[in-house]
């Protein structure tokens, strides 16, 4: 299918009109969250969150509907789909790179039975253990609280000693 003057208006005039009901999906939306007072069931801005999605979702199926009327959709697509999952497997990468190694640290530090309430010293810090989990340990050095990630606790040498016995 070859380009003409009549294609590139409609697919303009696809973009605008798409471009309005998204902008107006995602103010709707904004103030259908805040009526029904549904932020507070929510930590975070979950009014400006959910109209952006609505509005992006209208923004690329408009892009989308423009890129099938020029004939040129498929191409693009591919392209877009190839980034997308380079960007999302790069994310998942970045996300587990802190993650696995302070998990594998977590069980090797509980093969040497670390225990919520031991007394811990390495580097400059020394307190008692509040909390032990899988990827950080939550220490009390007085009035303080550090956390501490697993990975770090195995690569240095701890002092540890279990809390007096009355």
């Amino acid at each position: 299918m070859t380009i003409s003057v009549s294609n590139v208006i409609a697919a303009i005039i696809i973009l605008i009109l798409g471009i309005t009901l998204g902008n107006l999906a995602g103010r709707f939306t904004k103030r259908a969250i805040i009526t029904l007072e549904l932020k507070k069931y929510f930590k975070f801005q979950i009014d400006s969150i959910a109209s952006r999605v609505i509005a992006w979702l209208i923004y690329i199926f408009t892009i989308i509907i423009a890129l099938i009327n020029l004939g040129i959709a498929t191409p693009i697509l591919y392209a877009i789909i190839i980034i997308l999952l380079a960007l999302i497997a790069g994310a998942v990468f970045l996300s587990l790179k802190d993650f696995i190694p302070n998990v594998i640290a977590g069980a090797t530090l509980q093969k040497r039975e670390l225990k919520k309430g031991m007394n811990i010293k390495f580097n400059d810090i020394s307190g008692k253990i509040e909390e032990f989990t899988i990827t950080e340990t939550k220490i009390k050095s007085g009035n303080d609280i550090i956390f501490v990630p697993n990975s770090l606790l195995v690569k240095e040498i701890l002092h540890l000693r279990e809390k007096s016995r009355k």
